[in-house]
């Protein structure tokens, strides 16, 4: 266990992360893990703090992109067809202890929406971050489904009208584990130093126990 899940639990423990930190934003849990050792392709992992916004792609309907006629791609030639006109992005804001829909973005790809939600995020944190993103920035999940605003093909097999295509989480704090140190930033001042004290107690992980390998059956 990294010392950043070790810190994801006790911030949910003592209300600073998940459901009983809504003072602070939603009890949406994002985490980047690196895996690896360190190297120019794995050099930090982020936890983020209490999300306030987000923005949702989902499904149109079979009007809006109706669903490609049944064919074998595998022995036909692959039907090309012209992106759908718009992809349209649910702004919702954490309020009051729930995500509320805010406003919609219409852009004409996913490339454009894309540059939108940058004038949403970049505001910088105040002091010096060593290592890591300087202003609050973008963390999403994506289906593979969402192809249909990518390239130009429609799926025989689309999800449901309204299913969830992607999720965009505007990450204004966070916590950054890099090999030799821990720290939260942000800007909010009161999160932040309050992760900042408890991450001042973790336990070292030279001191934690590995449990012990399961017996063979």
């Amino acid at each position: 266990m990294t010392k950043l899940l070790m810190l994801s639990e006790e911030l949910n423990r003592i209300s600073l992360l998940g459901r009983n930190a809504s003072e602070f934003g939603s009890d949406d849990e994002l985490i980047l893990l690196s895996g690896g050792p360190e190297s120019h392709l794995a050099k930090f992992s982020i936890l983020a703090g209490p999300t306030k916004t987000r923005v949702i792609i989902r499904q149109p309907s079979d009007t809006e992109l109706p669903a490609q006629d049944n064919y074998d791609p595998l022995t036909e030639d692959i039907i090309l067809q012209n992106p759908p006109e718009q992809i349209v992005g649910e702004i919702e804001e954490w309020k009051h202890g729930s995500w509320y829909h805010s406003t919609k973005i219409f852009r004409k790809d996913l490339a454009e929406l894309m540059q939108k939600l940058g004038e949403f995020s970049g505001q910088e944190i105040k002091g010096k971050v060593s290592r890591g993103p300087k202003r609050s920035f973008w963390i999403s999940s994506m289906a593979y489904d969402l192809v249909q605003f990518t390239q130009p093909i429609r799926l025989q097999n689309k999800p449901k009208e309204g299913e969830i295509l992607a999720v965009f989480w505007l990450i204004q704090n966070w916590v950054i584990e890099t090999s030799n140190e821990i720290t939260a930033y942000g800007i909010d001042d009161n999160w932040v130093e309050r992760v900042n004290s408890v991450i001042k107690d973790l336990p070292d992980q030279s001191t934690l126990k590995i449990p012990e390998p399961l017996e063979d059956i």
